[in-house]
């Protein structure tokens, strides 16, 4: 009886040692997973950190450019029916055109067509 209670114990014994054999294999392996992480995660941080860096000389090497568009105001064209000839709404010789004779054009196209002659302050 005794015998068979000493076996008992022994076969425990090998037991609880295999388990422990057990844990410190896993236990070395999730260390060296854990040393992994961390060294991708350094890796991983100097390379974020040069990034980084190389973006701030981009930002500070960005220039700015800007540029003034001038739109021409839309100019109105008179035109003297009796003497057919363009003027410029701000020409001297417009303003002396009488109602009666007085034509009002958005472009020089039409005008010239129909037979208008140029004012000198529109050459």
């Amino acid at each position: 009886m005794m015998k068979m209670m000493h076996v008992k114990v022994m076969r425990a014994f090998k037991k609880v040692k295999q388990d422990v054999v057990d844990v410190n294999a896993g236990l070395r392996m999730h260390q060296d997973m854990i040393k992994r992480l961390s060294d991708n995660d350094k890796a991983l941080l100097a390379r974020l950190t040069r990034l980084e860096a190389r973006m701030s000389e981009k930002t500070q090497q960005t220039k700015i450019i800007t540029r003034k568009v001038t739109v021409a105001a839309k100019k109105t064209y008179v035109g003297s029916k009796s003497s057919m000839t363009l003027h410029v709404e701000s020409c001297p010789f417009a303003k002396n055109v009488k109602r009666s004779n007085k034509a009002l054009f958005k472009s020089k196209v039409r005008p010239f067509s129909m037979g208008y002659k140029a004012c000198k302050c529109l050459k």
